[in-house]
């Protein structure tokens, strides 16, 4: 472990020049909560990696934003996911789960921004319409194998929400959205009512089977389809050849 600790640790150095694609890290989350946006660079491995060598330690704050890997404490798992995901490698912190409750009203102007979205290729509408019904049985199922009832998707709001969020993480793979603003200000745009929310982003998975098994597979997402709530609404989106996917979640 030491010595591939230490190849890492070369690696790093050699490439800490690089600029990384910033992440927002995946939550698992107990209980409904606002969780403020991080992002990451090659820097932040390399922390993770010195500390696990002896050279560094790392602060409360650190050990905090750098479990990601969905297993107890920090370990060279969490380097490793930093580093695949500023590779742009979709894995656990490459889909996002974000749970809250209905954050307060906000009368700050958002920022605005110039970044333009990249042209899209968009596959025939009924194409991503039967993904996204597969995406809703599929999580039922998921929901009915542990006893929980099913989510209605019959909120036409709140499909309307997920489309639009599908199209923004197409520009801005985040729970922020492109002009800086939170994911869940998408849901006052769209007229959605709810007490507690919760969303799963995900790219570059190719049929509904996959995202689902992905989203099952972390933690953090599978604490959203399966968590206290009781509708869903699906976005899919396809871009370069990518499919994009969205779940919203309100109660």
């Amino acid at each position: 472990m030491k010595r591939l600790i230490a190849v890492l640790l070369i690696i790093f150095i050699a490439s800490s020049s690089l600029t990384g694609w910033s992440a927002t890290p995946a939550s698992i989350p107990t209980t409904p909560t606002t969780k403020q946006q991080q992002t990451y660079s090659i820097m932040d491995a390399l922390e993770i990696l010195k500390s696990l060598a002896g050279i560094s330690s790392l602060t409360t704050a650190q050990r905090q934003s750098y479990d990601l890997d969905g297993t107890p404490g920090i370990g060279i798992g969490d380097a490793l996911e930093i580093l695949k995901y500023l590779a742009g490698i979709p894995n656990a912190i490459g889909t996002l789960p974000l749970s809250t409750a209905k954050p307060p009203s906000s009368t700050s102007k958002p920022p605005t921004t110039t970044a333009k979205p990249p042209a899209t290729t968009a596959p025939p509408a009924s194409d991503t319409a039967e993904f996204a019904a597969e995406v809703v049985r599929l999580t039922n199922i998921e929901r009915a194998n542990a006893g929980l009832p099913a989510l209605a998707a019959s909120n036409s709001a709140l499909t309307a929400a997920a489309g639009t969020r599908a199209k923004e993480i197409i520009v801005s793979f985040s729970h922020t959205r492109p002009d800086g603003r939170s994911c869940f200000t998408a849901f006052d745009e769209h007229k959605v009512s709810y007490r507690g929310a919760g969303e799963n982003i995900a790219w570059g998975q190719s049929t509904p089977q996959a995202v689902v098994t992905g989203w099952m597979n972390s933690p953090g997402h599978k604490a959203n389809i399966l968590g206290n709530y009781t509708h869903i609404g699906v976005g899919v989106e396809k871009s370069g050849g990518r499919y994009y996917w969205v779940q919203l979640f309100i109660r």
